[in-house]
């Protein structure tokens, strides 16, 4: 989906470490107020494709990054220093998967939600008090003296989105926000991101394996496998009619709570290693469903059939219906 209404718009990104590729000319775009979901396994190039989107990956030689990242229809790849600094203070904002990495254990919260803003003293520390209570943290101007390693892992969490939300960005990552917390507390994390995002106009790229966080929080959703961008559309269409084997995979191995309890069906073998070559679909070697065009040609993301175009799949023989044609 590319339109003048689209905040970020990422363009046949190749991301290659060394002599390996890691992700394979990927596109996704994300309106303002809008969650587009990144799902794949572990390993698969989501979260190198996030970090792409603000340049925070290595330089070159160790790491170089081809296509088109435009942010506000500016190609963030030919930013300038200066401007990637604004771009990472107002535009975009990142909340990773482990709080207790992404806060320094030996500064105060209150240093670390100052350091994030700007004006004199007394107002960065008026703002930060604001933020954290925002944040739905209890006696924040208390909690601004005390380090990181006092706070429970759901409190860490809500420092780290206070934090990035300081500065009111027009996007925000979330990256596995909810890894390390108990099921409790990931529900209260995502609420607040959800009530956040609404209540600033963000838009939000939530990167998960967890298609039911997806389905609860998402508005579109965009499946990765092995570095290459396999289905997306629209979460509704997409989670109840997959076309791609590997969704249908993929929601096969979610326990269901209703019905009759049945065996969950695994996905056999294994993920390609990464830098190996392969003429076909990367997904072939693991489809029930290949046939001999799989393994030699790597078929490209076309509209699905029978959706309005905001729909598409990387598929030679697509799902219909969230299964396979008989024949």
């Amino acid at each position: 989906m590319r339109n003048d209404d689209n905040i970020v718009d990422v363009q046949n990104l190749h991301i290659t470490f060394g002599a390996t590729e890691v992700v394979h000319g990927i596109s996704f775009a994300i309106q303002a107020g809008e969650t587009l979901a990144l799902v794949g396994e572990s390993g698969c190039g989501k979260s190198v494709s996030a970090l792409a989107m603000a340049r925070l990956l290595p330089f070159p030689p160790v790491c170089t990054v081809e296509g088109k990242v435009l942010f506000a229809g500016q190609d963030v790849l030919s930013f300038s220093a200066s401007r990637l600094r604004t771009l990472r203070r107002s535009g975009i904002a990142y909340v990773f998967q482990d709080p207790a990495v992404a806060l320094h254990p030996n500064l105060t919260i209150g240093y670390q939600m100052c350091e994030a803003l700007q004006g004199s003293t007394a107002d960065r520390k008026k703002r930060a008090i604001e933020g954290l209570a925002l944040a739905g943290l209890r006696e924040p101007a208390a909690l601004m003296k005390r380090y990181p390693f006092t706070l429970s892992g759901g409190m860490q969490q809500r420092v780290v989105i206070a934090m990035a939300l300081a500065r009111e960005p027009q996007v925000l990552v979330a990256d596995e926000p909810t890894t390390a917390l108990d099921v409790t507390i990931q529900a209260q994390i995502l609420d607040l991101l959800v009530r956040l995002q609404r209540k600033m106009g963000m838009a939000m790229l939530l990167i998960t394996h967890n298609l039911g966080l997806v389905a609860a929080r998402a508005d579109r959703v965009s499946v990765m496998y092995a570095g290459h961008l396999v289905e997306t559309g629209p979460v509704e269409r997409v989670l109840q009619e997959p076309a791609h084997p590997y969704t249908r995979g993929l929601l096969d191995v979610v326990p269901r709570l209703e019905g009759h309890a049945q065996p969950l069906e695994g996905i056999p073998g294994m993920v390609p290693s990464a830098g190996e070559d392969l003429a076909g679909c990367p997904f072939a070697s693991r489809c029930r469903y290949r046939q001999d065009v799989c393994e030699v040609q790597n078929p490209c993301l076309q509209p699905r059939h029978g959706s309005d175009g905001t729909c598409a799949v990387a598929c030679h023989f697509p799902l219909e219906g969230g299964k396979h044609r008989a024949g």
